[in-house]
């Protein structure tokens, strides 16, 4: 396991310096993930896994545009929910969706969380959701998270790794696809690593699960055609994948799905650890 010391990021760390609407159409991107069936689950499951207390003070650290909420509120009702992210735009919708709803104690915050600016001991639980792939390094993150749980608490994350298995007619095709995400962020294999990371942040009792998410349709889930096809032309913008490439590629996996013989899947997984 590689272990880097220097403060990092991957796109996302430079969002703040884009214009609102391409960093809206991330955050469909982002909503459409965030309701997406496995990690929809895995969110749920990790959420009962950290054991919140009655009353309990939970941060979220890299929050995004909230979509966490709904499912907070599913399983300890009202939450007392601080979250903290780094991108001003995805913190204006948190800070909506939690107006629009009526949650009196629920928080957003733009920061970085990898240096919240927080007290130690703050809180009865953290976690964080996709954001490991993305920032780092990871023992700065987590290391934050400790600080700021209280002895006792616990500290969660939920991960996925960034390979489709997906039918296309070429294997080049998805090839080329998949190496677009090798190429874009930052940790492409902590999912893999959680458990190592969370004892080298000194967590213990771990709980940890893994999910398989799959379909058989590109429709099944407005993730599944976001994801694979609408992120494209950015990903060509960005200059991860050739335009030839990536026409390729969604020609492919809609001509496969037309005739039903299209498919793909990946893999999420979870950790829970106790401070």
């Amino acid at each position: 396991m590689e272990k880097r010391t220097s403060w990092g990021s991957d796109f996302f760390g430079t969002l703040n310096e884009l214009p609102p609407e391409p960093v809206d159409g991330l955050a469909q991107v982002l909503e459409a993930m965030g309701l997406q069936k496995t990690f929809k689950e895995a969110r749920i499951n990790l959420l009962k896994d950290l054991q919140l207390p009655r009353n309990g003070k939970l941060l979220e650290a890299g929050c995004g545009t909230g979509v966490s909420l709904q499912d907070i509120s599913n399983v300890y009702g009202q939450p007392n929910l601080v979250g903290i992210d780094f991108t001003a735009r995805f913190i204006e919708h948190a800070r909506e969706r939690a107006r629009k709803h009526g949650y009196t104690k629920v928080t957003y915050i733009q920061g970085d969380a990898r240096d919240t600016k927080m007290k130690d001991n703050e809180f009865d639980s953290t976690f964080c959701d996709k954001l490991l792939l993305h920032i780092g390094p990871c023992e700065a993150v987590l290391g934050e998270m400790v600080r700021v749980t209280k002895r006792g608490g616990t500290v969660g994350a939920v991960e996925w790794y960034p390979n489709f298995l997906v039918s296309t007619e070429m294997s080049d095709s998805f090839r080329k696809f998949n190496e677009i995400f090798a190429k874009a962020v930052y940790n492409y294999n902590v999912a893999a690593n959680l458990e190592r990371y969370f004892r080298s942040a000194g967590l213990t009792d771990l709980r940890s699960r893994t999910y398989l998410a799959t379909t058989n349709s590109l429709d099944s889930e407005p993730f599944w055609r976001a994801f694979l096809i609408h992120q494209i032309p950015m990903f060509v913008h960005a200059g991860l994948i050739s335009e030839q490439d990536g026409k390729q590629f969604v020609a492919e996996i809609e001509s496969l799905n037309r005739k039903g013989e299209f498919s793909a899947s990946f893999i999420v997984r979870s950790v829970v650890g106790r401070k």
